[in-house]
């Protein structure tokens, strides 16, 4: 039976694994506001795992601040040829629930009510933001080409359903 330090330090080696496997996630939507919020949204998140994984090592506590200084703002028109690709999209959504089922198992194991509390919040940005982003999986898929409607009518439903992620994305980080 493994010793209560091993356990501790195997946890640890999890939370600092998920870092990288989180910024490798590459969303790419079809504008470049929704694209960007999603990014500083991951590396917002990977910098708080960071700070996280120091808290738990003998640093001082975590503030979480996710949202602090993430609005990034422009035009919601997708880019002129771009396509969006439903399964790159579900893809990173899995990748994201995937980090989140590591963490967890991380804040299972971390003693502590304040430092776990804090792990539990970051868990669940991450699988809020994978939730969202499947949502819009979903959106997506309903305006391919093929689906009805004229492709003006289709362009206009994607840049709303592009705010709408973006809306949701800053939502999910404030909650």
């Amino acid at each position: 039976m493994p010793s209560s330090t091993q356990v501790r330090d195997d946890a640890l080696r999890r939370l600092a694994a998920t870092v990288p496997q989180l910024l490798s996630v590459r969303v790419e939507t079809a504008t470049d506001t929704a694209t960007a919020t999603i990014g500083q949204a991951i590396e917002h998140v990977a910098e708080a795992l960071l700070a996280w994984h120091d808290w738990l090592v003998g640093g001082s506590a975590v503030q979480l601040r996710l949202s602090d200084g993430l609005a990034p703002t422009g035009p919601f028109r997708p880019r002129a040829g771009s396509s969006v690709d439903p399964a790159a999209l579900a893809s990173a959504a899995y990748d994201l629930r995937r980090c989140a089922a590591t963490l967890q198992t991380v804040v299972d194991e971390v003693p502590g009510e304040a430092s776990r509390a804090t792990g539990q919040e970051l868990t669940d940005v991450l699988r809020g933001l994978a939730e969202v982003l499947q949502d819009h999986v979903e959106q997506v898929r309903e305006l391919l080409p093929g689906g009805g409607g004229a492709a003006d009518t289709r362009q206009a439903r994607l840049s709303v359903a592009e705010r709408v992620l973006h809306r949701r994305v800053l939502d999910t980080l404030r909650a």
